[in-house]
């Protein structure tokens, strides 16, 4: 079947993976340049280097898994992509010792190696008081194997039940609150190899003081960055302007209008007349200050809009 190399190194260099982590006892990448080399049968079949240009231990060039800004002729392989062979793809080095700079020894490969998952509990959420909230863990995944157990453990906030505990998705019911809550939960992923990892989903409630637009508006170093909480009825519908994403305009009755967005889409889509609370970030893009990552709740449809801010100044003429 051939063999081949699966270099781990450090985050800075590209092309280089380093999936178990960085600094690890199995990552290779220690000097600037570096390389490593695979022998068979006291032959030399395979040498790599990366973070620059080397010769293998017989004064060849090297393949080089970097780009070299002087030479590329010997590049590898394109943006993204690790050190990749035919063979034991996946399977991690032991390094019995470093050598920075100069060709990697006493560097072993475990083709029984087993990488353990990646657990992915999904983005933090912000949602309403009596919303169904999903924790979406099919994010996960083994790079080397399939996952077969899903653990889902609440660690912070009020109790809640949730529908089961052993799936990628579960769900529940938000509480009432009266003040800002929020919910931890750890997302534990088992592999056919045994191995497991885990990760967090925060999911949140806000009980913030209502405030104008026109206030945001007016004062967007204040507010940039920050969650608020507004009403407003719906002024230019969503999916007319970018169908791939949620975008669209709402105003108050101060008579300003803000941004609302959201990449990727909101399940919902709200049209004009629409009268919605939004709970979100402040943020500006280009010219527009927009409320980004929404939690919306629909108050009413088919409302007037509420009467244009007219700006007055004086143009000394």
């Amino acid at each position: 079947q051939g063999y081949g190399f699966y270099v781990i190194g450090v985050a800075t260099i590209p092309n280089v993976d380093y999936t178990s982590g960085f600094p690890s006892s199995n990552a290779i990448q220690n000097g600037d340049p570096d390389g490593i080399e695979l022998w068979v049968n006291g032959q030399i079949v395979d040498a790599v280097s990366y973070a620059g240009f080397m010769n293998d231990s017989e004064g060849s060039i090297m393949e080089e898994a970097t780009p070299n800004d002087s030479d590329d002729e010997y590049f590898e392989g394109g943006e993204g992509l690790s050190i990749g062979r035919i063979g034991v793809d996946g399977s991690p080095w032991n390094v019995d010792a470093n050598s920075p700079g100069t060709v990697n020894e006493g560097q072993i490969l475990d083709p029984n190696a087993d990488f353990p998952p990646n657990a992915n509990a999904g983005a933090d959420q912000i949602v309403s008081s009596g919303d169904v909230v999903t924790l979406d863990g099919s994010g996960s995944s083994d790079p080397d194997g399939t996952i077969v157990d899903y653990l889902w453990e609440q660690t912070a906030g009020s109790d809640v039940t949730l529908s089961a505990n052993n799936l990628a998705e579960v769900s529940f019911t938000a509480p009432q609150v009266t003040e800002t809550t929020t919910w931890t939960f750890l997302l534990t992923v088992e592999d056919d190899g045994g191995n497991t990892s885990d990760d967090e989903v925060n999911v949140t409630v806000y009980i913030l003081s209502q405030i104008t637009i026109y206030d945001i508006q007016e004062n967007f170093a204040t507010y940039d960055g920050q969650i608020v909480n507004v009403v407003g009825v719906v002024t230019i519908g969503d999916g007319l302007l970018y169908p791939s994403k949620t975008k669209f305009y709402i105003q108050d009755e101060s008579g300003r209008g803000i941004q609302i967005y959201n990449d990727p889409p909101l399940d919902r889509i709200y049209n004009r007349g629409d009268y919605i609370e939004v709970t979100g970030t402040v943020t500006q893009y280009a010219d527009d200050v927009e409320i980004i990552d929404p939690a919306i709740t629909l108050l009413g449809s088919d409302y007037d809009l509420p009467e244009a801010h007219t700006a007055v100044g004086d143009e000394g003429l």
